[in-house]
């Protein structure tokens, strides 16, 4: 399973570009659990985490550039 089924409009991608890919968004302080919900097929829970979670941007930092 080197290969990763995508969207018929996207290109398939392998395992080792999503584990660099994963890694690229870890190391630039992304949270796992954002990459996580990203992840869900059906997609994040969105209205259940903002009414419960309060915004916090400050794991944003400035894109360098």
């Amino acid at each position: 399973m080197d290969q990763i089924e995508c969207p018929p409009d996207q290109p398939t991608l392998g395992r080792a570009d999503l584990v660099d890919r994963t890694r690229a968004l870890l190391q630039a302080h992304v949270p796992l659990s954002l990459l996580l919900d990203l992840a869900d097929p059906a997609g994040p829970d969105s209205v259940s985490h903002f009414t419960a979670e309060p915004g916090d941007l400050s794991w944003l930092r400035p894109v360098a550039g």
